[in-house]
């Protein structure tokens, strides 16, 4: 077991001195820090003063830099204005120069004219004291120009004045002044008036419209009857010669022009539907006449060729048009030279064209040639039919199914459906004859065999016989609008959706789904508002009809001045709040009393519309003998009818808008749709503005959106790339194509540029949409416009505008007449006058169409 250790050393001794050396080093340590913070205090404080020094001095110098650099800016702000200043002076006095310049040519020429003038004055001075010397003698003035071949406006007054002197002095010289003043008339008007009558009759004045004339400016300026009778009050209430033949006259020439002798009205009834068609009588000699006169002013030439006659079939509104355009004239494709046929009020189809209008197409299935005046002998002159209108009116006519069967084309047996990447042009095409159409449509319609008639409907046959397939004019104004439509504007319409809302996968139904179930939507609400607002007016007349009854008027100061009907609704303070009506006036047509629409029961939408036509078919009530009590009779079932109007609206309205709320999600439509809206701001800029319920552009609008500015402007809100550049050669390619659709023979380097234009598309096409289907119109362009266009030098010689055109001619006059209850009476008028209307403006030499 060890030892313990035993400590010898002082232990205590120890610590305590180096407890004591530690506690002085820690004194001294203290010292140091406390002596280093107050240095480092010292140096902050000398730091902070330098700092606060500089930045004061910067401050200073900052200060007086910037002030330095206000002061250069003012003065540059001073030089710019003084530089634009003096170069809007420099522009002025360059524009007072050109100005100067100008006049001073000006007044070089004038004073050369004036010296011209004195010389020749000089000249007739001397010639003047010979003729009255000449004259004293007896003789006649030997004049060296006769008066019709002078250019001078001084030569031609001064002869005047020595007629009228001449002819004073014979009265002076052998009837004396009092005979002259007497006889010849002296001052009076009359007799002047009537010497320019005996002259016209001669020969040598004209100032007296003849009747044909006459019914040239009374149709071309839309006169009507009142309208007529006023301008020719107004001519003689002034004094002025009234060069106007009579209202009766130009009655009578319209009943030979328009006689009801040249057409048939036929009325009948299917399925419980009233449909009253009206044709002409006699083709051959209407457009025998109607050439005669075309020739004779000078509108048309008969030569070697034959006479090119295209049929136009059409529906627009209610009714179906057949047309004559005869494309030998200067404007073949205006409205104005057309030549009705036909028109009926029930569907487009060949089978109600045969039934309704079947005389004429026999009297055209007979049609080889026409017995035309040239010079003073007739000669047979042959006649080429043309089948024009859109596609579906020709599909019909010939007896095909329509573009949308299996074999898709009427001309040849193309396949529908085809991919544009695998469609191989001019590849492959068999053209159907008149022997397949015979035979496919005698096939039999069981589903096995449906094929096998090529889509050729059964049983039928040419509606016009002597038209060949090679005749049948590919619709140009149509072709254009579907494929720009399908292959240009729908593609920018998806794509605009589609960078609007990259998360959806939408399809271009979507879209236009949409855009018509919104625009139903509006027109139901406008419609509704509309009503709600006439309603609301309507009650308001019928207060104060009791009010006049119950002799209780609010009389008041109206805006609206008041009219002459016994009671005017416009002397009670009620009517301030039937906004729907203004104090705008029609004529009575029985006794020709100014009064308020609203004063003569226009109180609905429809009969409002009266107020805005010049001479409307409306009657006051004191001209239907209408009593208070009537009024008010009347007014309480105009009020009864607008409210059972409202509540359908209103239904209607509302499942509308539940439709719309529905595509709305899977359209996207509820994202901002900036890129679309931006396009579509674009597009009206340029003119064009797209139908809401068809989706697309009308002809003209189209065509404004072909043009190259256009279309490189709405095509730059959308990224750069191939998609972009190909779309914008398409476009291009078809406007410089639509641009030679023109109604005159092309020459053979026109003929080769169109055929490039179409390349050119095509090639655009394949570039960004490869995976699109070749759709009938686009099939149509590509192979059967251009051998159409060698064979007769032209494409659009007679297109389909013109009978589109006649649609909107038509429902004009028909809205003329719209009060007439029979459908008959209504047909008659507007038939009788398009065909006024079409022989005026195709006849009249003088008028331009």
């Amino acid at each position: 077991m060890s030892t313990p250790l035993r400590m010898t050393t002082p232990l205590g001794v120890s610590l305590s001195s180096d407890l004591k050396r530690a506690l002085q080093d820690n004194e001294k340590l203290t010292r140091d820090v406390s002596d280093a913070k107050l240095l480092k205090e010292d140096a902050e404080i000398k730091l902070k003063k330098i700092r606060d020094k500089l930045n004061g001095e910067h401050s200073e110098k900052l200060g007086k830099l910037n002030d330095k650099y206000k002061a250069v800016q003012e003065e540059l702000k001073t030089m710019k204005q003084s530089w634009t200043q003096l170069k809007r002076e420099k522009g002025v006095l360059e524009t007072e120069n050109r100005r100067l310049e100008t006049a001073k040519r000006e007044l070089d020429r004038q004073l050369s004219g004036k010296n011209d003038e004195l010389r020749m004055a000089d000249v007739e001075k001397v010639e003047d004291v010979k003729m009255i010397r000449d004259l004293k003698a007896g003789k006649r003035p030997p004049f060296k120009t006769e008066f019709k071949n002078l250019i001078s406006r001084s030569e031609k007054f001064r002869r005047i004045e020595i007629a009228r002197a001449e002819l004073q002095r014979c009265g002076e010289k052998y009837l004396q002044i009092q005979l002259f003043k007497v006889i010849l008339g002296g001052e009076s008007s009359e007799f002047y008036r009537l010497l320019l009558g005996r002259l016209s009759k001669l020969g040598l004045l004209k100032w007296k419209m003849s009747k044909r004339e006459g019914l040239y400016l009374y149709h071309a300026s839309n006169l009507t009857r009142r309208r007529f009778t006023k301008l020719k009050q107004m001519l003689r209430g002034s004094g002025c010669i009234d060069p106007l033949p009579s209202i009766h006259e130009i009655k009578k020439l319209e009943k030979v022009v328009g006689s009801s002798d040249q057409f048939k009205v036929t009325e009948h009834t299917v399925d419980g539907k009233s449909v009253v068609a009206v044709h002409l009588l006699d083709v051959v000699k209407m457009l025998t006449e109607r050439i005669n006169e075309l020739v004779a002013n000078g509108k048309m030439v008969v030569g070697d060729d034959p006479i090119w006659l295209t049929i136009l079939g059409d529906k627009g509104s209610e009714e179906f048009k057949l047309c004559l355009s005869i494309g030998n004239v200067s404007q073949p494709n205006s409205c104005f030279h057309l030549i009705p046929l036909g028109i009926f009020n029930d569907d487009e189809s060949s089978e109600n064209i045969r039934k309704y209008l079947g005389p004429i197409v026999e009297q055209l299935n007979r049609l080889l040639f026409l017995k035309i005046k040239v010079g003073d002998k007739d000669i047979d002159v042959p006649v080429e039919q043309y089948l024009g209108g859109d596609m579906k009116f020709q599909c019909d006519a010939i007896g095909h199914e329509g573009g949308n069967s299996t074999y898709q084309c009427m001309q040849c047996f193309s396949l529908r459906g085809q991919s544009i990447s695998r469609y191989l042009r001019r590849y492959n095409i068999e053209l159907r004859t008149p022997d397949d159409y015979k035979r496919d449509s005698s096939k039999p319609s069981k589903p096995s065999h449906h094929v096998a008639r090529r889509n050729v409907v059964q049983n039928s046959s040419f509606l016009f016989d002597l038209i060949s397939l090679f005749n049948v004019i590919p619709p140009s104004l149509h072709i254009i609008m579907g494929v720009a439509q399908r292959f240009a504007f729908d593609y920018l319409i998806l794509w605009a959706a589609r960078l609007d809302n990259p998360s959806m996968q939408l399809k271009r139904g979507d879209i236009k789904k949409t855009r018509i179930s919104k625009a139903v939507v509006n027109d139901r609400a406008e419609k509704l508002e509309e009503l709600e607002e006439f309603l609301s007016g309507t009650k308001c007349a019928l207060q104060v009809v009791q009010n006049f009854k119950d002799r209780q008027v609010n009389g008041y100061k109206s805006p609206a001045e008041p009219c002459r009907a016994a009671m005017c609704l416009f002397k009670d303070k009620t009517m301030k709040l039937a906004t729907s009506y203004d104090g705008r006036k029609v004529d009575c047509q029985t006794c020709s009393k100014s009064v308020h629409g609203v004063c003569c029961g226009l109180w609905d939408p429809e009969s409002w519309k009266l107020t805005t036509e010049d001479s409307p078919d409306v009657d006051c009530f004191e001209c239907r003998s209408m009593t208070v009590n009537r009024i008010e009779m009347e007014a309480e079932s105009t009020i009864a009818h607008l409210e059972n109007e409202k509540n359908k609206l209103m239904e209607d309205l509302r499942l509308a808008q539940a439709e719309y709320d529905s595509l709305i999600q899977t359209a996207g439509g509820g994202g901002q749709n900036k890129t679309r809206k931006r396009l579509e701001e674009i597009w009206k800029r340029h003119g064009a503005d797209m139908s809401a319920w068809q989706q697309n552009f009308t002809g003209n609008h189209t065509l404004k959106l072909l043009e190259e500015a256009a279309v490189l402007d709405y095509l730059g809100i959308f990224p750069a790339g191939s998609d972009r550049d190909g779309i914008a050669t398409f476009l291009i390619s078809l406007g410089k194509l639509q641009k030679l659709c023109v109604a005159r023979t092309l020459s053979d380097d026109e003929i080769k540029l169109m055929d490039q234009h179409i390349n050119d598309l095509w090639e655009a096409l394949k570039s960004y949409a490869p995976d699109d289907v070749v759709t009938p119109k686009l099939h149509v362009l590509l192979e059967h416009v251009m051998p159409f266009v060698n064979a007769k030098k032209t494409w659009a010689l007679t297109s389909e505008q013109g009978i589109e055109s006649l649609h909107s001619w038509y429902n004009k006059l028909n809205a003329q007449i719209r009060t007439s209850a029979k459908l008959s009476t209504r047909a008659t008028y507007c038939f009788k006058m398009i065909f006024i209307k079409c022989y005026v403006y195709a006849t009249c030499d003088y008028i331009r169409n």
